[in-house]
C-alpha cells in the first residue's frame, strides 16, 4: 500500500501542498489530474523521497521506482549500460538476458549500443520503463508519463502499465486530463491542495 497521511509540503516556507491524504492500492492505477502549478509533481517527488515533508507521513515500501516528466537518464551512457547501471542499486541479480528482454519489451533492443543522448523523448521514456522492468519495484511513480509521446511509444507504455497492474503493483501517476492515461481511480487536485474524486465516466473522450 502507498498511503499519504495529512502531508504538507513547502517551498521557502510557503505551503504548496497542505494536509493532503491519499491511499493507493495494489493492482490499481491512481491518477492525480490537475493544471500546472497545482502540486502534482511535488506529491510524486515527496513519495520518491526527493522532497522533505513539512509535516505528515508517507507510508510505502522501500522498493519503488520513479519516472520524472523530464528525463533523468545519464545521457553519456549507452542504452544497455543505463539499465546495467540501474541494477547496481537493487539486491536482485540481473543478467544480460534480463536486460535485453526488457529492451525488447520496449522495442529498444536494436538501440542497445546507442547513446542515450541520441534518443528521442519517446525512446527515453521507453528506456525509463525498461528500468522499471529490470528493477521490478512494488510501487511505481510516474510524472505525466504520456506527455509529448508519439503513438508508438504511447501504445507500448499503455501495455506495460496494464502488465504492471496485473502484477499487483501500486501505480501513482499524474496528468493534465483524464484522457491522457487509463487509470482506475482519478483525483482532481486544485490550487488549494483539495482532492476531488472524479467518476470514470468523465474520462471517456
Amino acid at each position: 500500500m502507498l498511503q499519504l497521511k495529512n502531508i504538507t509540503l513547502s517551498y521557502t516556507k510557503k505551503p504548496i501542498i497542505s494536509n493532503l491524504s491519499l491511499t493507493c492500492l495494489p493492482g490499481t492505477i491512481t491518477c492525480i489530474v490537475g493544471a500546472n502549478g497545482t502540486g502534482k509533481s511535488t506529491i510524486l517527488k515527496a513519495c520518491a523521497e526527493l522532497l522533505p515533508l513539512t509535516s505528515g507521513t508517507i507510508i510505502r515500501t522501500t522498493n519503488f521506482g520513479y519516472v520524472p516528466e523530464q528525463s533523468a537518464l545519464p545521457s553519456w551512457l549507452t542504452v544497455y549500460s543505463t539499465l546495467w547501471y540501474a541494477t547496481r542499486f537493487i539486491k536482485k541479480k540481473v543478467t544480460k538476458k534480463n536486460i535485453m528482454l526488457a529492451l525488447e519489451q520496449v522495442n529498444l533492443h536494436s538501440c542497445a549500443n546507442q547513446k542515450v543522448k541520441t534518443l528521442s523523448k519517446g525512446m527515453k521514456q521507453r528506456l525509463a520503463f525498461a528500468e522499471l522492468l529490470v528493477c521490478n519495484p512494488n510501487v511505481i511513480l510516474l510524472d505525466e508519463p504520456f506527455s509529448g509521446l508519439d503513438y508508438t511509444s504511447s501504445k507500448i507504455l499503455e501495455q506495460l502499465l496494464c502488465d504492471f497492474k496485473e502484477q499487483q503493483k501500486i501505480i501513482m501517476c499524474s496528468a493534465h486530463t483524464q484522457q491522457e492515461i487509463k487509470a482506475d481511480v482519478y483525483y482532481q487536485i486544485t490550487q488549494h491542495s483539495t482532492l476531488h474524486h472524479m467518476p470514470l465516466e468523465s474520462a471517456t473522450p
